[in-house]
């Protein structure tokens, strides 16, 4: 008995799926010596992250900030805080 090399199926279901260097399981994407998407967050395994929108600069924002931001919006950004701070 043989697989057809063109298989079409409604659903998978699999403890772990790999494929060459990448493996997915339910902890997550991971790459052998690459990036890992996991449940625990993101590892680029140093590698530049390209493409990105901008984010927002803003007291509430949660965004990350990359290079688009001009150095003229970071020097706004103010620090509180109720501590004194030591050099």
């Amino acid at each position: 008995v043989q697989l057809s090399k063109d298989l079409n199926v409604t659903t998978v279901n699999a403890t772990t799926v790999k494929t060459g260097d990448t493996t997915m399981t339910d902890n997550g994407l991971t790459i052998t010596g690459g990036p890992s998407l996991t449940k625990s967050g993101i590892d680029a395994a140093d590698k530049k992250i390209t493409n990105v929108a901008d984010g927002t600069v803003g007291a509430d924002s949660k965004d990350a900030i990359n290079g688009c931001c001009e150095p003229k919006k970071l020097r706004k950004i103010t620090i509180k805080t109720t501590k004194n701070f030591k050099y």
